[in-house]
């Protein structure tokens, strides 16, 4: 008589916590998809903010599976508020350090060359506004 085959431990689908972990020191200790540095806050604005599906997001990135995509939506569904006080406190760290660090270099050098452009072009515009010399 035949026994019925046992599914090796291989075959197992691994859980939500094994497909979304957190852990001090990588990604600021933020939920990630485990093996990874994508957060769960990059596959839900991905997703949901943006409207690309599950399969383009694997598609984007080959490493990630379907099941580690919705385990991410997964985790964050289960965790709304979490995850968007993350998002929050990284805008806010954001426009805080965007306003204390002023114009970078490459910046100040746009802004030159616009200055520069803009005074030649008003030569040129004043120039072609004056009367030609007709000469004695």
């Amino acid at each position: 008589m035949n026994s019925p085959s046992k599914t090796p431990e291989s075959a197992v689908a691994p859980s939500l916590a094994e497909l979304i972990v957190a852990t001090p020191g990588v990604c600021g200790g933020k939920p990630r998809i485990a093996g990874t540095r994508i957060k769960v806050k990059h596959v839900f604005v991905w997703v949901e903010e943006l409207g690309m599906t599950p399969a383009q997001v694997v598609a984007e990135y080959p490493h990630l599976t379907r099941a580690q995509v919705h385990a991410a939506l997964a985790y964050y569904w289960s965790h709304r508020d979490e995850i968007h006080q993350d998002i929050e406190n990284e805008e806010k760290l954001v426009a805080e350090l965007t306003s204390n660090a002023g114009a970078s270099k490459v910046q100040e050098n746009l802004a030159d060359e616009v200055r520069k452009s803009d005074s030649r072009h008003e030569q040129r515009i004043e120039a072609s506004n004056r009367p030609a010399d007709r000469g004695p």
